[in-house]
């Protein structure tokens, strides 16, 4: 019969695992999300055509803005600032980003909330100042797709411009959007920024029914009593420092009469969830549409369903998403009419796997439940709560199958989890009476 030798050492190293189970590094996630953002499609939203351009005031009260999309649900891009997680941690400050054109330009609003709005920092003068070192915000145009040519605008809370080309990664700085307006405005709990940019001077042509830019929206945030930079977020959650990465990348669907007026899919925790989404409808005719769930987990629980927006009108939708994947993916929510993909929602997470530290506690009740130098009754023991936690982890994978299955309506599957969960934490593991010691186990 095979034999091992399993000293103090080992004992120990299981004690200490079961007390502090190791944890995914905010390296550890940032490298496996960097593997996803092409195993799904890209965030997209649906812009409208506006009937008449909006007065570039920086107050953001035209009828312009009624039915502009909306791009909201910002996510922390940097992770040099703390130990929050690039990628996934929701924004603190949220940003209101609004988008809508017509023949001559493209139009963004933004709404810009701060809670520390005294302390906001506008210390750019000049045009192509260090204006990324104030609050302020950022655009980013994929020109071509290809990644290869980027164009940059970008203004403070002041309403001081930035301009920038770059062409396979070298910046020309003294290009210039001609006829690019700005104007900003400060409110007592955000500010807001209007912009008009003409295609012309983008070197871009007029937008036709179905065109597709592919752009980022980045937000810089120093506002704090000392100065110091609080956070960067982007529309497009990206785990990359430098917003200028098109990969990650969203796009934006110029749809004459359509638009997604509001999209949300929640942070992921483990379980049935609701996506929400809005879509105006400015057609002569009702709007069908289709709905689908996906993600890129390999388990994830699909659900398609339908509807449609009447003529005219804005419609909201929620749509049930089933997060059962532990570890890194990317969630989304795909809208459809027809054959056309009007927007996609994705939202990426990590779910540190709870079985994990499970497993490990079984694992050690179970060497001592061999460990020759203790009591045949500690023994005996040891394998009643090795029994009992592995009755309750059969019972976990039970309810994970159940979920993956795609039952809706048991809403209560989540409680029992819980409760399952916490019936496995309340089997202790006691303190061995007598000292491991180097010994033979089978």
């Amino acid at each position: 019969m095979k034999r091992s030798v399993i000293g103090l050492g080992l004992v120990l190293f299981f004690m200490v695992g079961v007390a502090h189970a190791q944890q995914a590094t905010s390296s550890d996630i940032r490298n496996m999300l960097s593997e996803l953002p092409g195993k799904i499609a890209r965030h997209r939203i649906s812009i409208k055509r506006c009937d008449m351009p909006p007065i570039i005031d920086g107050k953001l009260d035209d009828p312009a803005w009624d039915h502009a999309a909306l791009l909201t649900n910002f996510i922390r891009s940097n992770d040099n600032l703390d130990d929050k997680v690039p990628g996934i941690t929701p924004a603190e400050a949220e940003s209101l980003i609004y988008v809508t054109y017509d023949d001559t330009h493209f139009y963004v609003g933004a709404r810009m909330m701060e809670p520390y709005m005294r302390y906001l920092v506008s210390a750019s003068e000049n045009r192509d100042d260090s204006v990324w070192t104030d609050d302020a915000l950022e655009w980013f145009l994929d020109t071509d797709q290809t990644g290869q040519e980027v164009i940059q605008l970008i203004t403070n809370n002041a309403g001081i411009i930035w301009d920038g080309h770059d062409y396979e990664r070298k910046t020309n700085v003294s290009w210039t959007c001609e006829g690019f307006r700005v104007a900003t405005y400060h409110d007592q709990d955000c500010w807001y920024v209007e912009w008009a940019v003409p295609y012309e001077g983008l070197g871009m042509p007029v937008p036709q029914k179905g065109d597709i830019w592919r752009v980022q929206f980045a937000r810089q945030r120093y506002t704090t009593p000392t100065g110091k930079r609080r956070e960067n977020t982007t529309w497009v959650g990206s785990i990359e420092a430098s917003f200028k990465t098109p990969d990650w990348f969203g796009e934006l669907l110029f749809n004459e009469n359509v638009s997604t007026v509001a999209a949300v899919v929640p942070e992921a925790t483990f379980g049935k969830q609701m996506a929400s989404i809005s879509i105006h409808n400015g057609k002569a005719t009702d709007l069908p549409l289709t709905f689908y769930t996906s993600s890129t987990g390999q388990s994830h629980q699909s659900y398609t369903t339908t509807g449609s927006v009447p003529a005219g009108q804005t419609k909201s939708f929620d749509i049930p998403m089933i997060t059962e994947d532990e570890g890194a993916n990317i969630n989304a929510l795909q809208v459809y009419s027809g054959t056309e993909l009007l927007s996609v929602v994705r939202r990426s997470y990590f779910i540190e796997p709870i079985t994990v530290p499970m497993r490990e506690k079984l694992k050690y009740a179970l060497m001592l439940s061999k460990a020759q130098s203790q009591s045949q009754a500690f023994r005996d023991n040891m394998v009643k709560r090795a029994l009992q936690m592995q009755e309750q982890l059969n019972k976990l994978d039970q309810i994970k199958s159940e979920l993956i299955n795609g039952n809706f309506s048991e809403l209560d599957k989540m409680q029992k989890w819980e409760e399952v969960v916490q019936a496995f934490n309340a089997i202790d593991i006691p303190t061995p009476p007598e000292k491991p010691k180097l010994s033979i186990w089978r």
